[in-house]
Order: structure tokens, then C-alpha cells, then sequence
């Protein structure tokens, strides 16, 4: 409800209403919006992704004109819960980065640790092959790579595209590598 996020809505990697923060946002047909309530959306809509904010319908007028890209007009409800699907059902893809194949020998797990952050784990299943990858993520924004002998985290290197984060990554035989 607007009235709740111009109270206690704020911007934080998404709308962020009290504890809860949300990346993916549906907005009912609507004729007009606050300023803060735009601002707030189109923040979320640049850093989560297009299709991280939907209208239903069409846009109200009241959006300025340099940010209606950064949204998505969905026809109906159906449709608008449709791409929010997708997006939250968005699959981890690994791709042998020569050949563009699927790597079959490289399973991956995907899921939230304790803190609530998206977190995929992926390992070699081979004993003896190794494997130059091509890794796209369902991540909104740069992962790290957890050492889970040290506890440091390292930043991916890579590019963030409409499908996720993609990255290239060197799975040494039987080895495993966990995304946060």
C-alpha cells in the first residue's frame, strides 16, 4: 500500500518496508503515484532488472518520461504473475564455455542461507576432467565467492545481464565453488 511505503518504505537493494525488502513488485492499475513511491520503484527497477517492477495494464501518466524504460507493462494479472515467476524460478545455467553445452558433470544446489541471501553451490562431479565454465546466476547484482575454509568472501568478476549475473568460471577436478 503506498500510504505504508511513504510511512515506512525506504530503498535498500529493493523497497524495503520495515524487515521486509522486496526485488520483485507488482503494481495494480493505478491513475496516479508519489514521487517517493516512483523513486522508489525505479531505484529497485534499475538495480533489480526490467522486469523487477510490473504495472499492470499501463503506467500511470505521472511517471516521467526517462524512467518509463526501466519498467514493464504487463496486459493483466495473469501475465504480471507470470513474469514474476519466471523471474523467481529463473534457473542457475552452466554451459561448458568452449562448446556452449551444458556441462552434465557440474550439479549445482540453489537456495538462502540463514541471513536470507540467495546462495548457489556448484560442484564437479568429475574425477578426472576439469572444466572452463560460462555461469549465469538468478543474482540482481555482483555475487562473491565464499571460501568456506577461511570464511573470506572474493568478488566475482563477470557482467550483469537481463538473464542474471554471468561469469566464467575454472572447476578443477571434484571441485566445488559456493556463490553468495
Amino acid at each position: 500500500d503506498e500510504m505504508i511505503m511513504q510511512d515506512y518504505g525506504s530503498y535498500n537493494h529493493g523497497v524495503t518496508i520495515g524487515k521486509c525488502n522486496y526485488q520483485n513488485v507488482i503494481v495494480p492499475p493505478v491513475n496516479i503515484l508519489r514521487e517517493e513511491t516512483i523513486e522508489l520503484l525505479y531505484q529497485t527497477a534499475k538495480e533489480c532488472g526490467k522486469e523487477s517492477v510490473v504495472f499492470i495494464k499501463e503506467m500511470p501518466s505521472c511517471i516521467p518520461e526517462n524512467m518509463r524504460e526501466a519498467f514493464t507493462v504487463a496486459k493483466d494479472v495473469r501475465t504480471a504473475v507470470l513474469h514474476m515467476q519466471k523471474r523467481l524460478s529463473r534457473p542457475v545455467e552452466i554451459r561448458n564455455r568452449y562448446s556452449g553445452q551444458i556441462a552434465d558433470q557440474i550439479f549445482y544446489r540453489y537456495g538462502w542461507d540463514e541471513q536470507e541471501k540467495q546462495v548457489v553451490f556448484i560442484t564437479n562431479t568429475s574425477q578426472d576432467r576439469a572444466y572452463d565454465l560460462r555461469v549465469c546466476l538468478p543474482f540482481s547484482k555482483q555475487p562473491a565467492i565464499l571460501d568456506t575454509v577461511t570464511g573470506k568472501y572474493w568478488k566475482v568478476p563477470g557482467a550483469q545481464t537481463e538473464n542474471g549475473f554471468v561469469c566464467n568460471l575454472h572447476m578443477k577436478i571434484s571441485g566445488s565453488a559456493m556463490f553468495v
